[in-house]
């Protein structure tokens, strides 16, 4: 996965977990197309960058537990001579 894609998955991660609609970590997976191990280093790197991910069993969905915004903005000039 190029750093492109991994950006996009982690806006995607962000997004399904702020909708409230997440499930368990296998059906999370599952529907992002990866693996369970993928969506954990996601999660690890996620709160690295502050955001305080748990898990509700009750509701059976991850939430974020602090305000937290990944804002991301790549810039490519490729200027050849």
């Amino acid at each position: 996965m190029n750093y492109v894609e991994k950006i996009k998955k982690l806006e995607e991660l962000v997004n399904r977990i702020k909708k409230g609609r997440t499930g368990t970590q296998i059906q999370l997976a599952k529907e992002m197309h990866t693996s369970k191990t993928s969506l954990n280093r996601w999660f690890c790197e996620l709160r690295d960058m502050g955001a305080e991910i748990e898990f509700d069993r009750i509701m059976n969905t991850y939430y974020i537990n602090n305000e937290f915004y990944l804002h991301v903005q790549v810039t490519v000039n490729n200027v050849r001579q």
